[in-house]
């Protein structure tokens, strides 16, 4: 079972949960962990400085995340996005990557604990692990090494009847990744990489 199949096994499960046990949930004032499971969508901007002139394509996504409120109005959010973008070279596609940004970001959410709508802006890092490869970055033995970036973070959570809360946010994602070609690293450039992911998700209160 691979990592995208793990991912979409738990939003189900996630989903689920938030469907059947809403009953039962705190409300937002009275707690002080939020969870989210939902969809999103990364804008991709990608170049690289050497000789395989990259480019990453646009994606859906999957995403899971938890915040942590530290006091009513600061958070610690951390957050798990799951994707498969295409890869291009002079703008051939070269095959599909998989790619985990795990994000940690610190958050000021303005109103009070039981507004309904709580906007919150957002800084932190992301470390980008890269699994999976297909096509020519399989067969070519194409290597992204991971890496770590900087992410700036806008958003809303709307709460609702029985716990439940509606998020979306916006991401800025930026960071620089090597990368090689062949057994012998016979080619070497540097992917430079910004985005965006939009997500939009349902949430619940512990």
């Amino acid at each position: 079972m691979n990592i995208q199949h793990k991912c979409r096994t738990g939003l189900v499960a996630a989903l689920a949960t938030l469907a059947l046990g809403g009953g039962g949930l705190a409300q937002a004032a009275d707690s002080h962990l939020l969870l989210h499971a939902g969809i999103g969508y990364l804008v991709s901007d990608a170049k690289s400085d050497g000789p395989l002139d990259l480019d990453v394509g646009d994606q859906p996504a999957l995403e899971m995340d938890a915040t942590y409120f530290v006091t009513p109005a600061i958070g610690v959010n951390l957050l798990a996005a799951f994707v498969t973008p295409e890869v291009k070279s002079a703008g051939a596609s070269l095959g599909s990557i998989g790619l985990v940004p795990p994000m940690l970001v610190g958050q000021f959410h303005f109103g009070s604990a039981g507004s309904p709508i709580r906007p919150y802006l957002g800084a932190g890092i992301n470390y980008n692990l890269f699994h999976d490869k297909t096509g020519s970055l399989d067969s070519l033995r194409v290597k992204v090494d991971d890496s770590i970036g900087l992410v700036g973070q806008v958003g809303a959570n709307m709460n609702l009847s029985r716990g439940l809360t509606l998020n979306a946010d916006v991401r800025y994602l930026k960071f620089d990744s090597d990368v090689t070609v062949g057994a012998n690293q016979a080619l070497n450039d540097k992917l430079k990489y910004q985005g965006f992911l939009i997500n939009l998700g349902l949430g619940f209160w512990l």
